[in-house]
């Protein structure tokens, strides 16, 4: 494939995408930016004194990024007597809008609705969380903005394995990946042991946090400079 040669730079945020363009198509004027957020990374992670481990849901609320294995395990936290909670936050689906306000009453004791957070609030906020849960339906799922969010938050990530996951969630550090036809078991998994085990919690918390520098203005930066001179 032919280049342009007044294009300086490709710049895809996906590993994958990037190596495809060296690889298979040659081009030489690709470079890896991954996605970034102004913001100084300070995560402020909460001094609770209670153990209940503090779920979060951050994304659009549709069944295609799975907001109903959230209410199921929110089904399994009551029908278990798990110690967790699970919050929502985003906008809802018109079309779906009156089934997921049924769904979340259905569990009111340990599942809460909260509305869309306000962009300024999102740091401060998840990081009152221990982990978030995106268990997507979409495959060709990109990056999505809560796992970065949640890293810059400082707080670990449970998601299903979409087709780019492992390029963004370090299984066992920095999250959990599971399956993605059937995520519900494992999560449900993760989830008691998180909740038995604090010290795996702050251990890839930590990571999260550690993940999060690479998602900065300054990172991104470092890369964009080079092609604006």
């Amino acid at each position: 494939m032919e280049q342009n040669k007044k294009i300086k730079a490709i710049l895809p945020q996906i590993f994958k995408v990037d190596k495809e363009l060296k690889e298979k198509y040659g081009f030489t004027n690709s470079e890896l930016l991954p996605n970034f957020r102004f913001v100084d990374i300070k995560p402020q992670q909460d001094k609770r004194s209670d153990e209940t481990l503090r779920i979060v849901y951050m994304a659009r609320i549709q069944k295609a990024k799975g907001y109903d294995v959230l209410i199921e395990l929110g089904k399994k936290i009551l029908e278990q007597g798990i110690n967790a909670t699970i919050d929502f936050f985003g906008q809802v689906d018109l079309l779906e809008e009156q089934e997921f306000y049924n769904n979340v009453n259905s569990v009111s004791s340990v599942v809460k609705y909260n509305g869309a957070l306000n962009p300024v609030d999102i740091y401060r906020t998840l990081s009152s969380y221990d982990i978030l849960i995106l268990p997507t339906k979409y495959y060709t799922e990109g990056f999505p903005g809560s796992i970065l969010d949640s890293y810059l938050s400082g707080i670990p990530v449970i998601v299903t394995r979409w087709k780019h996951a492992q390029e963004f969630v370090v299984d066992g550090m920095s999250g959990f990946i599971v399956d993605f036809s059937n995520p519900l078991p494992e999560i449900e998994t993760h989830v008691k042991t998180l909740c038995k085990n604090k010290l795996l919690l702050a251990d890839m918390k930590r990571a999260a946090t550690q993940e999060g520098l690479k998602y900065t203005d300054k990172t991104a930066w470092a890369i964009l400079s080079k092609y604006l001179k």
